[in-house]
């Protein structure tokens, strides 16, 4: 992984470089052959902030998914101070407790949740803090940012990325789909990742969607 360029506080920047190497490790190893199906392909978007010009937010254009919470094919899974309801396939081994940084594994998808704190947090918006990392995977060798997209939540707004990891990096048969879903609430940057081979990707991104809008704090 490239180093990072130190534009912002050096503690923001220390979280960012966890993350960037959650997204990673999300990835990594233990995810089956492809399965069959279209290999996602990015939809355009356009930037909207002149400073950032290769690459920008947009809407989400799907169809919203199903409602979550209590919605049929759901499992609540609750951590440190956060629940979040997953397709229940993700508790077939009974597991419903989730740890911070733990990689959670169902049929190849590879999942975490992770918490990064610190005051220099308060003075970023989701907005900012989601252009800096966007800018710092531009910047790493062997991953491809596809998209960034504003989602609404049934407790925060989201900011989802997604981006694409090459083989050698993921170590795996074809290339793998980091999909993010990022949470700020004041002074806290939360995220939640999946990692998915690239040929799986559509079959699941409503799911993924569907259970990123339902995160919401438990304390």
């Amino acid at each position: 992984m490239k180093n990072l360029v130190n534009m912002k506080p050096v503690s923001l920047w220390m979280g960012i470089a966890l993350l960037l190497a959650l997204m990673l490790s999300a990835c990594g190893g233990g995810a089956p052959a492809a399965t069959t199906g279209p290999t996602y392909t990015a939809p355009p978007y356009v930037a909207d902030n002149a400073t950032l010009p290769s690459f920008g937010f947009g809407s989400a254009t799907e169809d919203p998914p199903a409602e979550t919470g209590t919605a049929e094919g759901f499992v609540t899974f609750i951590g440190d101070g956060f629940a979040i309801d997953l397709p229940e396939s993700f508790a077939e081994g009974g597991q419903t407790e989730l740890s911070f940084g733990a990689i959670l594994t169902n049929d190849g998808i590879n999942l975490a949740v992770e918490k990064f704190q610190d005051s220099s947090l308060e003075a970023e918006t989701l907005k900012s803090a989601a252009s800096v990392i966007g800018e710092q995977l531009e910047n790493q060798e062997g991953v491809t940012f596809l998209e960034q997209q504003s989602l609404s939540g049934d407790e925060f707004d989201l900011i989802r990325i997604m981006v694409r990891i090459d083989e050698s990096i993921a170590g795996t048969s074809e290339p793998m789909i980091s999909v993010s879903y990022l949470i700020k609430d004041g002074d806290t940057l939360w995220t939640t990742v999946f990692g998915i081979i690239e040929s799986s990707l559509d079959s699941w991104i409503a799911d993924f969607d569907a259970s990123a809008m339902t995160f919401r704090l438990t304390d």
